[in-house]
């Protein structure tokens, strides 16, 4: 643990160093985890409050379904590239201390709104606030450990949203429940205002470094010449296409699966919190920490591991999807979806690797900004629309089971991902060998 000083003073793992990870690593890594598991947190709330909030704040299901999503996505995809920018420039540690405290007291003000507009204003803010967190800290992980040792700290980072899932919702639910939604809001930000004071006191920006472990200390280059850069880079396009395409698989089994449960498995709002939510989260948390210290390993016999892991299990996880969607047997679809889940986690976790490693050590944040920037459009639109339009075309057809091929289909852009990642091994060794002393 160490106190606060001077940022671009020196606290960093030399890369390729055989010495064990400092304390102090793991101790900026505990709480980048964190402040991720609140930043997921914060951005769900409204989803856990949405019934107390309808009834008081008399608004349709299409306003808080559009309330609910497009504000914080159109705000987060404005401010995610200028943001990640500003952390290949800027002290990481400054800036994920402000965006923190800020999102936090956006997250507080929500219990203040009155109508729709407030409410949407709210969630716009909360996006520019959240756009920070991610790609600064992703970035700074970069720096704080080794090449080998990166999968380890990017599997906790992964992670970390399961971690607000088991944590956070249960509270968040209990505090609706006993006071109402407005103490939600409340209860789900002040905590993220003490955790900025906490991580600015403790934490220091850790020094920029080659992979190899040369000092970066040279300015980023302008902003157009890092996309020359990336997108010159064979690797980089594909991986962000793959990264499209795995969270259109996430996000329509994530926005769907609830209805899917209670269309073909007759399954009630307290059956489907359990199955979908603490089922998920437990396997997700297992996930992403097993796929991280499996990479580890792996690597250590050959670096292509970092591309080959996340193809394999894109690959077993379109059958397993399969298994959930199409099972009667309470045990096999329980198995699956929480397999499902597991394999999910993992390649979140491998992922970081595909794109922070083929980065320059000024480069990485902004490379982190523009991968989540079209994954989390594509995850947010793409997948959860290919399943509403194929439920409408299907359901003559197949009635209430329409759900189960419209998400087959959906699930299929694993397979997919799987692919576009087989291309981009194609030259990833060459382009993350090209960035070792950039």
């Amino acid at each position: 643990m160490s106190g606060a000083g001077s940022e671009e003073g020196a606290q960093a793992a030399p890369e390729e160093a055989p010495a064990q990870i400092p304390l102090h690593a793991y101790y900026a890594l505990a709480l980048l985890c964190v402040i991720n598991a609140l930043n997921f947190l914060d951005r769900s709330a409204l989803a856990l409050v949405l019934p107390q909030l309808k009834r008081e704040l008399q608004l349709s299901d299409t306003v808080l379904g559009l309330i609910s999503g497009l504000p914080f996505a159109v705000c987060y995809a404005l401010c995610a590239i200028p943001a990640a920018w500003i952390a290949d420039n800027w002290s990481r540690r400054r800036l994920i201390t402000l965006g923190l405290a800020f999102w936090s007291a956006c997250t507080m003000a929500s219990a203040a709104v009155t109508s729709g507009v407030q409410l949407a204003a709210a969630r716009f803010l909360l996006g520019a606030g959240e756009s920070t967190g991610l790609p600064a800290s992703a970035s700074m992980i970069a720096d704080l450990f080794t090449l080998r040792q990166r999968a380890i700290g990017f599997a906790a980072l992964a992670a970390s949203p399961y971690l607000g899932v088991l944590v956070g919702f249960p509270m968040i639910g209990w505090v609706t429940d006993q006071y109402g939604w407005r103490a939600a809001f409340v209860a789900a930000g002040a905590p993220g205002l003490v955790l900025a004071l906490l991580f600015y006191l403790t934490v220091r920006e850790p020094l920029r470094r080659t992979t190899r472990g040369a000092s970066a200390d040279a300015a980023s280059p302008p902003l157009r010449e890092t996309f020359v850069y990336l997108m010159r880079t064979p690797s980089y396009p594909w991986v962000v296409i793959g990264g499209a395409l795995s969270a259109a698989n996430f996000g329509s089994m994530f926005s769907w699966g609830p209805t899917y449960m209670t269309r073909v498995l007759d399954l009630g709002p307290q059956e489907i919190g359990h199955y979908f939510g603490a089922m998920r989260g437990l396997a997700g948390l297992a996930g992403a920490l097993v796929a991280g210290a499996l990479v580890a390993m792996l690597i250590k016999k050959h670096p292509l591991w970092q591309v080959w892991a996340p193809m394999l299990m894109a690959l077993i996880l379109f059958p397993s999807d399969a298994v959930f969607l199409f099972s009667t047997d309470p045990l096999v679809w329980q198995a699956a979806l929480a397999f499902s889940a597991f394999l999910v986690a993992a390649i979140v976790a491998t992922g970081y690797l595909l794109y922070v490693n083929i980065a320059p050590a000024r480069m990485r944040a902004t490379a982190t900004a523009l991968y989540l920037l079209v994954a989390s459009l594509t995850g947010l639109t793409a997948g959860p629309l290919i399943v509403g339009v194929l439920n409408d075309l299907l359901v003559a057809q197949y009635g209430d089971a329409a759900i189960r091929y419209s998400m087959l289909a959906a699930s299929f852009s694993s397979v997919l991902y799987a692919l576009v990642l087989l291309l981009a091994a194609r030259t990833w060794r060459r382009d993350m060998e090209r960035a070792l002393d950039r």
